[in-house]
């Protein structure tokens, strides 16, 4: 026995929505963050600037990673629901005959 999968799209919709809003809050943050650290690491020297910025473009890598996987699966909610809103119309049409 098959278990039915249920859905609704406005509810996939909300969830891409929530996602892309979601990684846009998290730039957010990264970017307020970066803007009170630089002043601070402009002023090292040597050593302690030299890792600071080795791991701050790492940090920086790391986060534009999240931001494509995050805009990825946000688009792929979305063109699922499409895909599925297309497949419900084209069944429902096949059982008015048109």
């Amino acid at each position: 026995m098959s278990e039915a999968i249920k859905y609704g799209f406005g509810s996939l919709a909300a969830a891409s929505d929530d996602i892309s809003s979601s990684a846009r809050s998290v730039n957010a943050e990264l970017e307020e963050l970066n803007n009170m650290l630089t002043p601070m690491a402009q002023s090292w020297t040597g050593e302690a600037a030299e890792n600071y910025w080795i791991h701050q473009r790492k940090w920086d890598a790391a986060a534009k990673e999240l931001n494509e996987v995050l805009a990825t699966i946000a688009e792929n909610v979305r063109q699922g629901s499409s895909r599925m809103e297309g497949i419900n119309s084209a069944i429902a049409r096949s059982w008015t005959g048109g």
